[in-house]
């Protein structure tokens, strides 16, 4: 967090209000400084921005270096809500059979398969996997850190979790292995522990695979969603298939259910009007052909 909010000031907050005196700086610089970053970057990010620049200014006014802090007083912009931009079961389907024999095969098959995060996709190890019971423990997720990435613990507990996985996933992830030994007895180098590397049998970061992924549905022609958007397709189409929330929200490793529910009340809005149009021809359309 520390280098983010670093890299954050060096690359916008200083260029952009460095010259100005910290007395002199008013309202309407922070408001240009956050409308000037509108077309760069999502309203997610700018408020990393703000929350910088409000610690700042905090200090500075306890310190009495200020009459006031003028972060206040700033428009936060608002952050869209996720909708539609997801892939439905028969997109999914048309995805799998495209990425079939690819690099990103696997790690596309246990995002919509599992749900789970790119960091953590990349973060996994073999001492994760457990082939009997069939199940995955997400315990580490991979970051970029001075320019190397790294494995660490997810930033929140709710995030370190244990979930039973698709016995497919399984058998792939096993044919993985068994792959990767009979490249070792050819000679061939590979990481002991990570099931994702590079060709320098170091970890991978997030971006990279976004990347690669975001190519991948531009030469396939297909629908263009970001690979976390796979996720959120994965929820979707368990809320489809009446999981209870709670379940959902576990596996996902979302702090609370109430996360959960803010962050797709779209398709549980669907579900509604689905359970209000069930009661209606269950109660309704019988008493009228009872009539």
């Amino acid at each position: 967090t520390y280098n983010v909010y670093m890299r954050i000031c060096k690359k916008y907050i200083i260029p952009l209000l460095g010259d100005i005196k910290l007395c002199d700086i008013r309202p309407i610089h922070i408001q240009d400084y956050v409308d000037d970053l509108l077309d760069l970057l999502s309203p997610k990010t700018i408020k990393i921005h703000l929350n910088i620049l409000n610690l700042a200014f905090k200090r500075a006014y306890r310190l009495k270096l200020i009459k006031e802090n003028v972060v206040q007083f700033v428009e936060v912009p608002k952050s869209k809500k996720f909708k539609n931009e997801i892939y439905n079961a028969e997109d999914m389907r048309i995805l799998l059979e495209k990425c079939k024999g690819t690099s990103l095969e696997l790690p596309i098959v246990i995002a919509g398969g599992l749900g789970l995060r790119i960091s953590e996709i990349l973060g996994l190890t073999w001492n994760n996997i457990d082939f009997n019971d069939f199940t995955i423990t997400v315990e580490k997720i991979t970051v970029r850190d001075n320019g190397k990435v790294i494995l660490k613990e997810p930033k929140t507990e709710s995030s370190v979790r244990t979930i039973t996985a698709p016995k497919e996933i399984i058998a792939m992830l096993k044919q993985l292995k068994k792959d990767r030994l009979a490249a070792k007895l050819r000679g061939e180098k590979s990481h002991r522990e990570l099931i994702f590397y590079d060709k320098n049998l170091e970890p991978i970061a997030p971006d990279v695979i976004s990347k690669k992924f975001r190519y991948f549905l531009e030469i396939n022609n297909l629908k263009h969603i970001r690979f976390h958007d796979l996720r959120h397709s994965h929820v979707t189409m368990l809320i489809d298939a009446k999981v209870p929330i709670k379940v959902i929200s576990e596996r996902v490793g979302h702090s609370n259910v109430n996360t959960t529910l803010n962050i797709y009340s779209h398709a549980l809005k669907e579900m509604d009007q689905e359970a209000s149009d069930k009661i209606s021809n269950t109660l309704f359309n019988d008493s009228r052909k009872m009539g």
